[in-house]
């Protein structure tokens, strides 16, 4: 009668090895964890952002205090993650100048390039059609919002596949053995 027992506690014991269920304290500390590093990196990427906004802008009104057009050259197109970003050059008194657009341009090598400048320091200047102000509501705020909206998805999914594709780690951090006791 005895062994008959202690067999039938030991298979109870073995299957409850197994039977994991969720842990909400456990969910909680992860999730925390989890929001913590977003936290991070929205307040990363909305800093850089911003700075650059501020920054163009910034460059923008200074050359508004006492503006002049000339004609320039395109020298260089860099092309990478969809931008194309052009270097101009443009003389002034037979010394050359050179500038970079802010935002993306469509044009080709060699092409001639509206340039304003600040007549004080030629060296201070921008693409014509880069002169309207950025908003940092929609240059900043929301493309950290939608990348951090970016961040939130991708990790989810790898949450999802990992939990689903039976990681042992991510299940032990996740749930807790059933207790019976």
């Amino acid at each position: 009668m005895s062994s008959n027992r202690q067999l039938r506690r030991k298979i109870q014991r073995d299957s409850l090895k197994n039977e994991r269920l969720f842990d909400k304290t456990k969910l909680l500390k992860t999730a925390k964890s989890i929001l913590l590093v977003l936290i991070v990196l929205f307040a990363t990427v909305f800093s850089l952002t911003f700075y650059s906004v501020y920054r163009h802008n910034s460059i923008r009104e200074a050359i508004n205090q006492n503006p002049r057009q000339i004609n320039g050259t395109v020298v260089s197109i860099s092309t990478g993650k969809g931008a194309h970003v052009a270097s101009y050059e443009f003389k002034i008194e037979n010394k050359k100048y050179i500038g970079n657009t802010l935002t993306e341009y469509k044009g080709q090598l060699n092409d001639s390039i509206c340039v304003t400048y600040l007549i004080e320091n030629p060296e201070s200047n921008i693409y014509c059609y880069d002169m309207e102000m950025e908003s940092w509501v929609n240059d900043s705020l929301i493309t950290s919002l939608q990348l951090i909206g970016i961040a939130i998805g991708f990790t989810l999914l790898i949450l999802l596949w990992k939990y689903f594709t039976g990681d042992k780690k991510l299940i032990a951090e996740l749930t807790s053995r059933k207790n019976y006791r």
